[in-house]
């Protein structure tokens, strides 16, 4: 048998056809392969570096992939085509050997088999040339042997119709494994481009044999497959500057936490400074407070007569004869001596000993109060100091004792919940903080002018006392006062201090206490002020007064 080609004189034999179809099956298989592992390789060799140059191969190896494919789908419906044809092939021989068989028997002659047999040519002309062209070339062979050639022709065709289905049976094995590579290298091809950028439209080329009309209509064309890569560069860009767009807010987040842990380092830095330079300021004052205790102590030392020097007890007589009524003219106020106030500002040093009238104010009431905290706080006063208010006694109008009043006014009252400064401390860095006390205030404020003056008194006679040390004398000295002379707590003392009517008067009060540590201090034996010491002037203390342990003590 053999195919009609374009030349009408050129006939190709049909086992040559299905050879060559199964050579570009055969080359289209291998060449699928390589583009299999051109694209692996592809895979395997991508790099930041190559990465354009391998995309462009990969989309050249795309489309060379899809033209392979459509050529594979055309050779596909020429074969079934052939298949078609060889079919109606079939049915014609067994349609010519039915009427062969018909002529042997009925035995008419050679003019009814040769009609018979112009009619098969002609109807075999147009199907199967080769045929016609064989029963033109034997005109003049016998009806047997044409019989016996077309039997034997039977034969062979029946022969190579087995053997052209073990080929196909072949080819459809190939072609199944060959569609079954397409899917894996199309699955290969899906997951590259997916770990590339965005997931590119996914097409699925089904290569399941269709009829040829159903193959023809729809092709593969190269728009589409154009239309496919720059979809997919087109992805892969924008994921590109998605990728280089969070780099950059990535290194702008860490810029920023970087200059904000630089910032907070500055900030701890000045801190610390800050801290340093306040305590340097603080050492500093501490050293100049006690350069001004020693200058002030050196003075007080040249001041005391060099007679009286071995004497404590005579150098309080030599202050408090200063310090007579008769010797101060009338209607003037008798000078104090100098005390020792380098712990307290000049101007409280200035005013200290003046006794005077608190000025008339407006009586404070739950209904201003809270206006005058609101303006204290306004003023930069911290609200725990603005709201502090002086301890007071049991009742409404008893006070607490002169010790107690004394701790919470130099040493601060560490029970209270508001504020535990002492009242000093307060007083110096928030003058302004009286405006919200009473007359209370003013009362407890002279009775502490009085503790400080006979604390003075006591550092002058005694000048290896600490501070607290006669200030805790001060307070046994003016209790013992109270007691001799009647006075019932440190309101009546206060009234006392008041220059008002019926009362003693501040300078008298201060007199009589300087005169009865005097007397104290002289008793009543023989003293020799060159020759008395610390021991004797011990001796001379009373139970209640000076102790001479604590005396002695001081004075070692």
């Amino acid at each position: 048998m053999s195919v009609r080609t374009e030349n009408p004189n050129l006939l190709i034999p049909l086992h040559r056809v299905t050879s060559i179809l199964e050579e570009c099956v055969r080359d289209l298989a291998t060449k699928l392969t390589d583009t299999a592992d051109t694209i692996k390789r592809a895979e395997i060799q991508l790099s930041r570096s190559s990465y354009l140059d391998l995309k462009l191969d990969l989309q050249k190896e795309l489309s060379k992939k899809l033209i392979y494919e459509e050529t594979l789908i055309r050779f596909q419906s020429f074969k079934l085509r052939l298949q078609q044809v060889s079919k109606d092939e079939e049915h014609q021989l067994a349609a010519r050997a039915a009427a062969a068989n018909q002529l042997s028997n009925s035995g008419n002659g050679e003019n009814s088999v040769a009609s018979t047999l112009e009619e098969q040519r002609h109807m075999l002309s147009n199907l199967v040339p080769d045929i016609g062209a064989m029963m033109m070339s034997s005109n003049d062979v016998s009806p047997s042997n044409q019989v016996q050639q077309l039997v034997n022709n039977n034969d062979r065709q029946q022969q190579q119709q087995r053997r052209r289905k073990q080929k196909q049976q072949q080819q459809q094995q190939v072609q199944q494994q060959v569609q079954q590579q397409v899917q894996q290298q199309q699955q290969q091809s899906q997951h590259v481009s997916q770990q590339i950028g965005p997931q590119m439209p996914q097409r699925q080329h089904q290569q399941q044999p269709q009829p040829p009309q159903q193959q023809q209509q729809s092709p593969i064309t190269q728009q589409q497959v154009r239309q496919a890569v720059q979809a997919q560069a087109q992805a892969q860009a924008q994921a590109q500057a998605q990728a280089q767009a969070q780099a950059q807010a990535q290194a702008q987040a860490q810029a920023q936490a970087e200059a904000q842990a630089q910032a907070q380092a500055q900030a701890q830095a000045q801190a610390q400074a800050q801290q340093q330079q306040q305590q340097q300021q603080q050492q500093q004052q501490q050293q100049h407070h006690q350069q001004a205790v020693q200058q002030s102590q050196q003075q007080t030392q040249q001041t005391i007569p060099q007679s009286s020097s071995n004497s404590a007890a005579d150098s309080l007589l030599s202050m408090i004869q200063s310090q007579q009524v008769g010797q101060v003219p009338v209607g003037q106020v008798p000078q104090v001596p100098q005390v020792n106030t380098s712990r307290v500002p000049q101007s409280q040093q200035q005013a200290r000993f003046k006794v005077t009238k608190p000025a008339h104010k407006q009586p404070i009431t739950k209904q201003n109060k809270q206006a005058i905290i609101d303006d204290l706080i306004n003023k930069g006063i911290p609200e725990n100091i603005a709201r502090y208010e002086l301890p007071r006694g049991p009742k409404p109008n008893a006070s607490l004792p002169l010790n107690e009043i004394v701790d919470f006014w130099y040493k601060g009252n560490l029970q209270d919940t508001h504020c535990h400064l002492p009242v000093t401390q307060i007083l110096r860095t928030y003058p302004a903080w009286t405006k919200l006390q009473t007359s209370y205030f003013h009362r407890l404020k002279r009775v502490m002018k009085l503790v400080d003056f006979v604390s003075d008194l006591i550092m002058k006679a005694f000048h290896h006392l600490n501070e607290d040390q006669c200030r805790d004398q001060a307070v046994q000295q003016i209790m013992k006062y109270m007691k001799d002379e009647n006075i019932p707590g440190v309101n009546a003392l206060s009234e006392e201090l008041a220059n008002g009517k019926g009362s003693r008067g501040g300078v008298k009060v201060r007199q009589d206490i300087a005169a009865m540590m005097s007397g104290q201090m002289s008793g009543q034996v023989n003293m020799n002020p060159g020759n008395m010491g610390a021991a004797q002037i011990a001796g001379q203390m009373g139970a209640g007064q000076l102790t001479g342990a604590q005396i002695a003590g001081a004075l070692q």
